[in-house]
């Protein structure tokens, strides 16, 4: 994926985090999924999740995405990332 595509992305995922209650002025690709300033509840994280997966018409597994380390947003939009079909495919 090229960088705008991954800019996209990011935007919309960035969205979606603050729509689920992640003050979305803090979130960075380097921000992690457990950090206490994302505000993201595991009932939130779930609906994130769920958003996500909508947004993007991917399947993610939360064992991939978050298994309880902390794992940097960057991660997740790599998941997602290749997760997507490749574009004009």
């Amino acid at each position: 994926m090229n960088s705008s595509q991954r800019d996209v992305v990011w935007k919309s995922m960035k969205r979606i985090l603050a729509g689920c209650g992640a003050e979305e002025s803090v979130l960075t690709e380097e921000s992690c999924i457990g950090d206490p300033e994302l505000e993201l509840s595991s009932v939130r994280f779930i609906q994130a999740m769920v958003e996500l997966e909508n947004a993007f018409e991917v399947e993610l597994d939360v064992r991939n995405v978050w298994n309880g380390d902390r794992r940097p947003l960057s991660e997740l939009l790599d998941y997602i990332e290749a997760a997507l079909p490749e574009a004009g495919a």
